[in-house]
C-alpha cells in the first residue's frame, strides 16, 4: 500500500512539470499496445470486441449480472479513491468485465491531470483495464469551459504512457477530424429513437471512419433507453438494426446507453434498464454481436458487394473459407433486393441467421425479400476455384494476414439465429 501511495505522489509531481505540454509535442505518436494496425482491440492478450454499457452500479453483483447478460465492458468508477478503484477493477476482472476508466468527473480535465497520471502509473498493468477516457463529448456545450484542455492533457498522458489507449466520446461530425487527433479510441454516439431515422447510425459511423486514422478503434454508443416514458427505448428490431448499421458502418465495438439514470437532486433512480421491456432481450442481442466478432475482427473486408435497393445496407467479410454478409433493412416497409457479388466469386450455398425475410442464391448473386426493420447475417460457402481472381486477392487463411492477433479466443461457430 505504501509503494502505491509513493507512485501516486511521484506521478502527481510529474503532472506539474508536464501539465502545459502542447498537442504538437508528442514525437512519433505510437499505436497503443492493445490496438492492432487495423483498429482491433486486444484485452488480456486476445482480440476483443467490446459490448459495453454506461452508468452501472460499481459492485460485484452488478458486474456478474451484466456479464450474465452478454456485456463484457463497463464504464468504470472514477479513480478518486485508490483503494475503492482497485477493488472495483478486481471485481470486474472476476466477472470477466473489461473497464473503460473515466478520468473526468464533474466535467473536469486539466484539474484531474495529476490524479490521472498517478492512477495510470499505479494501475496501468491491471488486467481489467481496457482504456482511459479523457472526456465525454468535448464538443458539447456543457464542456465549453474545458474542451480546450483536452489536447494538452492527451499529449501529456501520451508522452508519459505512450503504450496506453486513451479515448474520447464524440458527438458531432463537423469536428470529428479535429478531436480524433487527441485519442486512440474514437467512441461516437447517436440516438435516433424516437424521432430520427435509424440510418443516422450508419451515416455517423461512416463519417467517423473517414475522419479517423485506420488504426484507431471505432466504438459506437447505441441507445437502449434512459427515460421512464420509454420513448428513448428502441424496440428489439430497432435495437438490432442499429447494431447492424454500426457494424456495417465499420464499428469494432459497441456500448449501450444507459443502464440507469439517477436524479441527484432527489437521490432517486428515474431509469432502470433491467426492469424495462428490452432487458429480457439484451442478452440475445449481445450474444448475436459476440458471435459476429471473429469475422469482424479477424476477417478481411470484401469490397464490391452491391444492393439493387438503396434502402438495404450491406457489408461483407471473408473469414475461414466463408463470406459473412451483414444485411439491414432499417425502413418500415418490406424491401426486395439483389446483392451482386464481385467478379470471381461463386457461391455454393447461403445460410441466413436472424433474417426474417426470404433469400436465395444462384451462385453469382443473392436475392432477398426483407421485412420491415429486418437485419441479419448471411453466411455463404464459396465455391473453391484455384484460378479464381477473387481467391488470388483474398487467399484462404486462418486469420486476416495483417492481423497481429490470433483467433484462439473465438468460437468458430457461425452466428446464432436469435428471433
Amino acid at each position: 500500500m505504501l509503494r502505491s501511495f509513493k507512485l501516486w505522489l511521484t506521478a502527481a509531481f510529474l503532472a506539474q512539470i508536464l501539465i502545459n505540454v502542447s498537442a504538437e509535442s508528442v514525437p512519433g505518436r505510437r499505436i497503443p499496445d492493445r490496438i492492432s494496425e487495423g483498429g482491433t482491440l486486444r484485452w488480456r492478450g486476445k482480440p476483443f470486441f467490446p459490448i459495453g454499457v454506461y452508468n452501472v452500479n460499481q459492485n460485484p453483483g452488478e458486474y456478474r449480472l451484466l456479464a450474465e447478460n452478454g456485456f463484457n465492458m463497463i464504464q468504470g468508477m472514477f479513480p478518486g479513491d485508490p483503494f475503492a478503484f482497485v477493488q472495483s477493477l478486481n471485481a470486474a476482472l472476476a466477472a470477466g468485465i473489461a473497464v473503460d476508466v473515466p478520468l473526468y468527473i464533474s466535467e473536469k480535465v486539466k484539474a484531474n491531470l495529476a490524479n490521472s497520471l498517478s492512477t495510470i502509473k499505479a494501475a496501468r498493468h491491471h488486467p481489467a483495464v481496457l482504456c482511459w477516457k479523457i472526456l465525454d463529448e468535448p464538443e458539447a456545450n456543457r464542456n465549453a469551459s474545458v474542451r480546450n484542455e483536452v489536447p494538452g492533457t492527451f499529449s501529456t498522458l501520451k508522452a508519459v504512457f505512450p503504450e496506453q489507449a486513451f479515448e474520447l466520446t464524440l458527438c458531432q461530425a463537423e469536428t470529428m477530424s479535429y478531436w480524433s487527433k487527441f485519442c486512440d479510441i474514437v467512441q461516437i454516439d447517436r440516438y435516433p429513437v424516437p424521432d430520427k431515422p435509424l440510418t443516422d447510425v450508419y451515416d455517423f459511423c461512416r463519417k467517423a471512419a473517414a475522419a479517423k486514422a485506420p488504426w484507431q478503434t471505432l466504438i459506437f454508443v447505441l441507445q437502449c433507453g434512459w427515460t421512464p416514458d420509454l420513448k428513448t427505448q428502441p424496440s428489439f428490431d430497432q435495437a438490432r438494426a442499429m447494431v447492424y448499421l454500426a457494424l456495417i458502418g465499420g464499428a469494432k465495438g459497441i456500448s449501450w446507453y444507459s443502464r440507469q439514470e439517477i436524479d441527484e437532486s432527489r437521490h432517486k433512480r428515474t431509469w432502470d434498464l433491467t426492469t424495462s421491456p428490452l432487458w429480457p432481450r439484451m442478452k440475445q442481442i449481445n450474444r448475436e454481436v459476440q458471435s459476429l466478432a471473429p469475422p469482424i475482427l479477424l476477417g478481411e473486408e470484401v469490397a464490391g458487394i452491391k444492393s439493387s435497393a438503396p434502402a438495404v445496407y450491406v457489408s461483407c467479410r471473408s473469414w475461414q473459407e466463408k463470406l459473412y454478409l451483414l444485411v439491414c433493412n432499417p425502413s418500415d416497409r418490406p424491401v426486395e433486393t439483389a446483392l451482386s457479388l464481385p467478379d470471381g466469386i461463386h457461391l455454393e450455398s447461403v445460410r441466413g441467421t436472424g433474417v426474417k425475410g426470404h433469400y436465395s442464391t444462384d451462385g453469382a448473386s443473392i436475392r432477398m425479400l426483407l421485412e420491415p426493420i429486418d437485419s441479419g447475417t448471411l453466411v455463404a460457402e464459396i465455391e473453391k476455384d484455384p484460378g479464381s481472381q477473387f481467391q488470388e486477392r483474398h487467399p484462404i487463411t486462418k486469420d486476416h494476414p495483417s492481423s497481429r492477433f490470433s483467433s484462439s479466443s473465438f468460437s468458430t461457430a457461425v452466428p446464432v439465429a436469435l428471433r
